[in-house]
């Protein structure tokens, strides 16, 4: 699975070096992300049930500004799942058995987020910040010049690196038994600590 998984997230990142491709989704990204705030639990506890959970765990370390929401589901992430993530509106989730079905809910966490990471399938997808400059620079090829037209054609702050939090994935290494079929982490921006709670 994991190698199937960094394939699409290749094949995904070559469909970003179209500039027009890149500014439409974050737009998008960004647009969800609005539209669904202030549901971001409710979309977790969905996603848990989709997966048939008969357990779930909450745990929220205010020190490290972590949310870790685990469950016991009967399937782990599919490659569905995977693309789910990466490609906005493509849900995995096509019958009417499930509560969710729309592919977007799970995109309001990253209002909350600096990183998001899903562990699944004995390896871990992890979407952050930092990650953005390294793949629009070194993977993409986008050059700072080419980086800055784009800023200042669409208004965007000097620091905006403007690529979807979603497309940022890089897979690491699971270096401890993992007790649940899926845990998703987030590392949450502290503003948001009251919103969370």
């Amino acid at each position: 699975m994991r190698e199937t998984v960094q394939k699409a997230i290749d094949e995904r990142l070559n469909d970003l070096r179209n500039p027009k491709s890149l500014l439409s989704l974050n737009k998008m990204e960004s647009d969800t992300n609005k539209g669904y705030n202030g549901r971001q639990i409710l979309e977790m506890f969905q996603n848990c049930e989709d997966e048939g959970a008969t357990k779930v765990s909450i745990f929220l370390d205010t020190a490290s500004c972590t949310l870790q929401i685990s469950n016991d589901g009967d399937k782990a992430f599919s490659i569905e799942g995977y693309d789910s993530l990466l490609y906005p509106g493509l849900s995995s989730k096509v019958s009417s058995g499930y509560i969710g079905n729309k592919g977007l809910g799970f995109r309001s966490i990253i209002n909350w987020a600096d990183e998001i990471k899903i562990i699944s399938n004995d390896f871990i997808i992890s979407f952050k910040e930092e990650n953005k400059k390294d793949i629009l620079l070194n993977k993409l090829n986008y050059t700072e010049d080419q980086l800055g037209e784009i800023r200042e054609k669409r208004r965007l702050k000097p620091d905006v690196y403007p690529i979807p939090l979603l497309n940022c994935g890089k897979i690491l290494d699971l270096d401890e038994p993992h007790l649940y079929t899926t845990s998703v982490i987030v590392r949450y921006k502290k503003d948001y600590e009251n919103d969370i709670k």
